[in-house]
């Protein structure tokens, strides 16, 4: 039987997918410039000398402007989900399933006393082009009764051809989520917006 999927449960969803980008990148490209900006004082008094940190400064400029850009990103992403609730900003669609894949992608990050550059990270792709990172972490539809999953779970029940409603957060095409029809039907208000989403 298919859960009634609400345009709460879908804020939910975006809300942590937001709320992930804000706690994971934002920081990172901090650390970055902080850390390079660290390594330059050092390297300049051990050689007594100003000029290597010309050779830093690039870099720290970089993560700086990456830094700032990706905090304005945030704010203006959470301000935009809360708008939300009275002004529905949520795009929908229908995709056609075509496959999942572990990929590594270029994400600064810690873990623990180490830093990191890369990270493994999944992917859903659609025969449309389209593509939906999984959210690590916790369990996916962590709000349903019956049909939350492990992203194993979601790879397990879905097969080539299958259709997915693909939400997105409009002017923020990275905060998205997908949903398996098979499992999910859209409300009567997220029906009545999106009426090109009618698949039952």
């Amino acid at each position: 039987m298919k859960e009634i999927l609400t345009l709460q449960a879908v804020l939910s969803d975006l809300d942590r997918v937001a709320t992930h980008r804000a706690y994971n990148r934002a920081p990172n490209f901090f650390g970055c410039a902080v850390s390079l900006a660290l390594l330059a004082v050092i390297v300049c008094l051990f050689f007594e000398s100003l000029m290597p940190l010309f050779l830093f400064l690039p870099g720290v400029a970089c993560f700086t402007v990456l830094f700032v850009r990706e905090v304005r990103c945030n704010r203006a992403a959470k301000a935009a989900l809360k708008g939300a609730l009275k002004r529905e900003n949520i795009s929908i669609s229908v995709e056609e399933f075509s496959h999942m894949s572990e990929e590594t992608i270029v994400e600064p990050h810690g873990n623990g006393r180490h830093a990191h550059m890369t990270k493994e990270v999944r992917f859903c792709y659609f025969t449309s082009g389209g593509s939906w990172r999984v959210p690590t972490g916790d369990r996916l539809y962590s709000w349903s009764k019956t049909h939350n999953l492990s992203i194993r779970g979601l790879e397990n029940i879905s097969l080539q051809g299958d259709a997915f409603f693909y939400v997105s957060l409009q002017g923020y095409p990275d905060i998205c989520y997908a949903y398996p029809c098979k499992f999910f039907a859209l409300d009567e208000v997220l029906r009545a917006s999106h009426p090109q989403s009618t698949i039952e």
